[in-house]
């Protein structure tokens, strides 16, 4: 069975009061996130702060402690990724179904920690280092309004790439044109669409990571236009998906434009009739 929040919790605070050499204990993620509704699936976002790191990553016994392991990756200990800038972290899915991303930091990285983590919350620090509590601070992950070359870029880098997505299917380069569909053409609507979103509800809020939470604020025609482009199955069903996102994109932009009273860029007017003769290219 597996553990509830509140066991797993109270095996945290356990583990830190039994281990002098843990003198901060912190946690971050969504379960810091005060705008985020708990549920049975979040990460257990932890960092403790010690003394001796290089002991802790030699001898890792202690992680026994929490439970059987069904996984576990050492993002900072693979060559096939990137390290982080300081700090040594384990993700780690437990045989009961629960996960920790737990990070080792060094005392001396507590300030870097406070200053560019906004969700990073103190629950425990042994030795009074901080003056005040250190809350969680979801603003940073807010909708932002954008500036008129922010909407002019986002326009530009969306019709720019639209056109690699037709030279790839003319080149029966399938892969290369979904990749360009979805890692950017798409991300770029998405960009489109949460200026939206913060138009209409208020930019006070955040769509979540990778945009989780835009489908609550979208209309019906728009979610099922955006659900129907994931259909990637043939290289018809690839020009059907961006021409689709294509009309969606040019109709959402425009409303944007107006909203901000920015000027609207002829970006469509000249890349919409250069895709049609692709896509008539491509049938011929």
């Amino acid at each position: 069975m597996m553990r509830t929040s509140q066991e797993m919790m109270d095996q945290l605070y356990a583990f830190v009061e039994t281990h002098d050499a843990i003198r901060v204990f912190a946690m971050e993620g969504s379960r810091m996130n005060p705008e985020i509704v708990a549920d049975a699936y979040q990460d257990f976002d932890v960092t403790f702060f010690v003394e001796k790191l290089d002991r802790w990553i030699k001898d890792e016994s202690w992680l026994d402690y929490f439970g059987e392991r069904t996984l576990v990756q050492k993002p900072d200990a693979m060559e096939l990724f990137e390290a982080g800038e300081f700090g040594f972290s384990y993700l780690i899915l437990f045989a009961d179904g629960q996960k920790m991303d737990l990070t080792l930091n060094e005392l001396t990285d507590l300030n870097t920690y406070l200053a560019e983590e906004p969700l990073g919350t103190v629950l425990v620090d042994k030795d009074g280092r901080l003056d005040e509590a250190v809350v969680a601070d979801a603003s940073k992950f807010h909708l932002k309004k954008p500036s008129a070359a922010e909407f002019d870029d986002c326009c530009n880098e969306f019709w720019w790439v639209t056109t690699y997505v037709s030279k790839g299917l003319l080149r029966h380069e399938f892969l290369f044109a979904v990749d360009h569909l979805n890692e950017i053409v798409r991300k770029e609507l998405f960009r489109m669409l949460s200026w939206q979103v913060g138009l209409a509800f208020g930019f006070d809020r955040s769509i979540g990571k990778n945009d989780k939470f835009l489908p609550k604020y979208l209309a019906a025609d728009t979610w099922e236009t955006i659900v129907k482009s994931f259909d990637l199955s043939s290289e018809e069903a690839v020009w059907k998906a961006l021409f689709s996102l294509v009309v969606l994109f040019k109709e959402v932009s425009v409303g944007v434009a107006e909203k901000l009273g920015y000027d609207y860029p002829d970006y469509a007017d000249n890349i919409q009739p250069y895709l049609e003769k692709q896509y008539e290219d491509y049938r011929s």
